[in-house]
């Protein structure tokens, strides 16, 4: 199985947003900026691919949405769209709530910031 995934963030580009229209409001826009950091990747559990699905040639793919808390660990984990085959998405839940990530961070380097990610898991036959 080759599992294809890709992070967005949610909230991080709305805080950019709301961070750069604040700053275009005032004379110092460079020095005012504050410094934010999305979480990053640290270690990945890749899902288990379905033994029904992998015998029977199916293939599919699962969008999950989760919150980053101020720890790095994945919260409210949930299926926002798949194909439709509840095994990939049980596997792809239980893939993320596993994962860990270096959090977010302010502009003084404190991990108090909690962001909202979107993955896409890919189940494909190779």
């Amino acid at each position: 199985m080759r599992g294809i995934w890709l992070l967005w963030p949610l909230l991080f580009s709305q805080a950019l947003h709301a961070q750069s229209t604040a700053a275009a409001n005032t004379a110092t826009t460079v020095a005012t900026a504050p410094a934010l950091t999305i979480p990053t990747l640290q270690s990945r559990v890749e899902p288990k691919y379905p033994l029904k699905e992998l015998r029977d040639g199916v293939e599919g793919a699962v969008i999950v949405r989760f919150l980053v808390d101020p720890q790095g660990v994945p919260l409210q984990v949930s299926v926002v769209r798949s194909t439709g085959i509840t095994a990939f998405e049980q596997a792809a839940v239980a893939a993320v709530k596993q994962w860990r990530f270096a959090p977010a961070r302010d502009a003084q380097g404190k991990a108090k910031i909690s962001n909202l990610l979107q993955v896409q898991l890919q189940f494909k036959i190779e």
